[in-house]
């Protein structure tokens, strides 16, 4: 059976050469035209960085690739087909995931320059490369040769070519990736599609198709040319890694972290295989058993590769990405799935951005199905940039086993035990440390030094030198910190982070508060005489209380993640926006007002702003106003990543309900101003949009509920999706906001039952009546929402005017009838196709039974091929 249930986006499989099965045929391909050989002294790279975009590509880049698809063989019975990259290729433009499509938010190098020999030699042995240049001759005799004692490597007249450009392509986005984390910090991921692969690659020869090493010559060239120390490398492959295993044997500075199936070609990777000499426990090789998927990953990367990475603190994560553990791949016993890759993809990005400013690079190495290779790698791209997996649409979990996570679980201990020395706990009881902060710790900068303690201890914890931070009380008078304790030996475990500042990227210091007192006492007395000056002990009130939900919420909902929020004054804001004078309001909904500033701190250009404020009447008659509104900031601060969600740039906790300040554009008004809202026909009736700009609008949407959904570790429910929660950008792009209503569904659950929320009208059946919330509750709403936006009015009119139309409550037979009445007015025979296909659509989305609806990575998928102009 396979695996991928829907039809295949690339109509292009013929000319790939694939069969159902995904293999090689006999097609040739534009991309193996016949190149000239170039003299290898004429490939004088330097150690000058070789950046092919300007800084202003680079600021706006989230993902940068680079294609080195390489003629290498063309030996149809063998796996590693010269079809690997252009169907990676095919499929990326099929899904609309390259620049043509995405414009400035992702680049291809194309202008980069091979690596040199001197690049190849701070891994390889000059013997070997020389050789191997010296064998091409031979290759170009022949046609094809095989590399004796290299396993099934072969190679062509071009291969030393290939090889060199494919090395330099990784070393190209290196240099890409490094100069836009300095232009915009955390945004930019790299992607590396070459042939041929590399970690098998030893320092003396080629091996198990691989000719050089690109990921260590990276590692090297990333230290070299950039100053960047220590290297993180990830190698999931079903193959073990053994080439840069034993490039970085010894080098403490290089981690490299494989995860392979126990058993596999080399058959090297074994547990006791950790490193030696300076290099002891730089080295972690996990073989796992076969049958290992998606939740064997998962915990994997949660309990063993995290850990290590935040140990380390790397200042770059490279990847070596192999595709060839998908259940499809014929090479493997591993049940990898199109989601589990989308998983990796997501989470080692995350990782990048909290460990090393974002820089991360991944460079292909296995994968073998055609079908499932592209599927994947396309996936990784849409994780890349923040958009939802389509791997629902390609996964069959049907076909699927039971996974070994006993197996699992009892290799990730081994591994485990090989680099930490655990401490035995006694199984029934253990003993803790409790640290109590005194009353006089109850200001601004104090509250500030409580969420250092809690933000740097809990990222220190896995040291076996630092005090492990186990959790924290915030329900008493007194601020909690619970540790373990240790009372056994006398190891030495730091503690109290609660002073600890960073120091900016790029500098050697950070200047603070200048002529402290000696004395903790005169030290915090001179701190309080300083916060006195410009705020009242109600503002410090109100700051301690605001602050410490924002940090609860955080805390629960995200584990304290969160993305970098700034803390603004209230005296900023009420200047930035002339004292919330009743002109600089932009929108306002049930119980807050959105207004527009302009931010001047003296030390940037003006910067424009929205400042969203409570009213003092709270919208929510709960008791939680205030949990609520911690909960739109945890909520925003984590979505903010989205192209189509508000970006939320900070907040101020001085005055009675926290005001949050959102990043300017130029606005169109909100979706809802768009709309027919009265029964009687208005007097000015609302602009009308396109139908193309109204099918863009729903994508994008639609994508970012998608990734509330999906995008975190938790699955998030809006609850509150309408017209009036979306913003539209001069060019009508939306921006979805207002999360505060956001709950997430409990680990392993459907569902969850909660008050009933949102803004009265219309709204899913099963939260009506039973005040139940699943993905689909949000499904239904946003049915209503792209409804209304089909049809340019409110669903309250859209009832009123099909009054006699079916049943009285029959709002599903109303919404038909007025989107029938649409299409018949619409001349263009194209549209009326595609509004043909939305009214199918919107009439799954609100279908009474909440097993009928889709969920909305498929309501995304089915829109994007709408708007291709493909039925559903």
């Amino acid at each position: 059976m396979d695996l991928f249930t829907s039809p295949s986006l690339l109509p292009g499989n013929a000319m790939l050469g694939l069969n159902g099965h995904g293999v090689v045929g006999t097609t040739t391909n534009s991309f193996f035209k016949k190149r000239n050989r170039l003299i290898v002294s004429c490939l004088g790279r330097t150690d000058e960085k070789s950046i092919v975009c300007s800084n202003e590509e680079l600021k706006n880049a989230r993902l940068i690739y680079a294609v080195a698809p390489a003629m290498g063989h063309n030996k149809e019975s063998h796996p590693e087909s010269h079809f690997r990259v252009p169907s990676i290729v095919t499929a990326l433009q099929n899904m609309e995931l390259t620049p043509e499509f995405r414009g400035p938010e992702i680049i291809q190098l194309k202008d980069f320059k091979p690596a040199s020999v001197d690049d190849i030699a701070n891994v390889h042995s000059t013997a070997y490369v020389s050789g191997l240049e010296k064998a091409m001759d031979k290759a170009s005799q022949q046609g094809i040769i095989f590399i004796e004692g290299s396993g099934p490597t072969y190679a062509t007249a071009n291969t030393f070519q290939d090889s060199l450009t494919a090395a330099g392509a990784g070393l190209a986005i290196v240099d890409s990736v490094v100069e836009a984390s300095k232009l915009n910090q955390d945004q930019t991921t790299g992607f590396a599609l070459i042939r041929p692969p590399g970690h098998h690659a030893v320092p003396k020869g080629p091996m198990g198709f691989c000719v050089f090493g690109n990921v260590a010559i990276a590692a090297r060239y990333a230290q070299r040319v950039h100053g960047l120390k220590r290297v993180f490398i990830i190698d999931f492959d079903v193959h073990h890694g053994n080439g840069t295993n034993d490039a970085f044997y010894e080098d403490p500075d290089i981690f490299f972290l494989s995860t392979h199936q126990n058993g596999s070609y080399p058959g090297t990777g074994k547990f006791d295989e950790i490193g030696q000499g300076d290099g002891l426990g730089a080295t972690l090789n996990l073989p796992l058993p076969g049958g290992s998927g998606d939740i064997a990953m998962r915990t994997v990367f949660d309990e063993v590769i995290v850990p290590c990475a935040q140990r380390f603190k790397p200042d770059i994560i490279l990847v070596s990405a192999g595709y060839d553990a998908h259940v499809l791949d014929p090479l493997a016993s591993l049940q990898f799935t199109t989601g589990t890759y989308y998983m990796l993809a997501s989470n080692i990005q995350q990782l990048a951005k909290d460990l090393c400013g974002g820089r991360c690079v991944f460079f292909l190495e296995g994968g073998y199905n055609l079908k499932s290779l592209s599927y994947s790698v396309a996936d990784s791209f849409r994780a890349f940039l923040g958009e939802p997996s389509l791997a629902s649409q390609f996964d069959n979990p049907a076909i699927l086993y039971d996974e070994p996570l006993t197996k699992v679980k009892q290799a990730i201990q081994r591994v485990l035990k090989m680099i930490v020395n655990d401490e035995e706990e006694d199984e029934d009881c253990y003993e803790i440390s409790v640290k109590m902060l005194f009353p006089t710790f109850n200001n601004e900068r104090h509250l500030k030094m409580i969420a250092n303690e809690v933000a740097v201890a809990s990222q220190m914890s896995n040291h076996r030198n630092v005090l492990k931070l186990l959790g924290y009380c915030l329900d008493s008078d007194l601020f909690m910190a619970i540790s373990s304790i240790f009372v056994k030996n006398y190891n030495a475990k730091l503690c109290s982070f609660y002073a600890s500042i960073p120091t900016p990227e790029g500098e050697t210091h950070v200047d603070t508060l200048k002529g402290v007192m000696k004395t903790c006492s005169d030290k915090y007395f001179r701190i309080s005489m300083l916060l006195s000056r410009g705020a009242n002990n109600n503002n410090k009130n109100f700051f301690l209380k605001n602050g410490a939900a924002v940090l609860e919420q955080t805390i629960r909902l995200f584990n304290g993640k969160s993305n970098p929020l700034r803390s603004y004054s209230s005296q900023q804001l009420n200047k930035a926006t002339n004292n919330f004078h009743v002109s600089r309001i932009i929108h306002q909904g049930g119980g807050y007002q959105m207004y527009r500033g302009v931010l001047n701190d003296g030390e940037k250009d003006d910067c424009g702003i929205f400042v969203k404020t409570f009213s003092s009447e709270p919208f929510s008659k709960s008791g939680d106003y205030l949990e609520k509104i911690a909960t739109e900031i945890a909520v925003a601060s984590n979505m903010s990543n989205h192209n189509n969600v508000l970006k939320l740039l900070g907040y101020c906790l001085e005055t009675k309900w926290p005001m949050l300040v959102y990043d300017y554009f130029p606005i169109q008004g909100d979706l809802s101003s768009f709309l027919i809202h009265t029964i009687e026909p208005p007097l000015l009736l609302p602009p009308q949009l396109p139908f193309e700009t109204k099918l863009r609008i729903g994508i994008g949407i639609a994508n970012a509920v998608a990734y509330l959904h999906h995008g975190h570790s938790k699955t998030f429910i809006h609850r509150d999706i309408h017209s009036g929660q979306v913003l539209l950008d001069q060019d009508y792009g939306p921006k979805l906001f207002n999360f505060y209503g956001s709950i997430p569904i409990p680990e392993g659950e459907t569902h969850v039952d909660a008050e009933v929320f949102g803004t009265k009208g219309f709204g899913p059946p099963e939260v009506v009546t039973q005040g139940r919330y699943t993905e689909r509750s949000d499904v239904c709403d946003f049915g209503f929402l792209f409804c209304e936006l089909l049809t340019g009015k409110s669903c309250g009119k859209i009832f009123w005017d099909n009054i006699n139309n079916g049943s009285r409550y029959d709002w599903n037979h109303k919404s038909k009838c007025e989107l029938e009445a649409k299409m018949s007015l619409e001349e263009d025979e194209e549209i009326r196709c595609q509004l043909m296909e939305c009214g199918k659509l919107v009439e799954r989305c609100t279908n009474k039974s909440v097993e009928e609806r889709p969920n909305m990575v498929e309501v995304a998928k089915a829109l994007i091929l709408i708007k291709s102009k493909n039925t559903l």
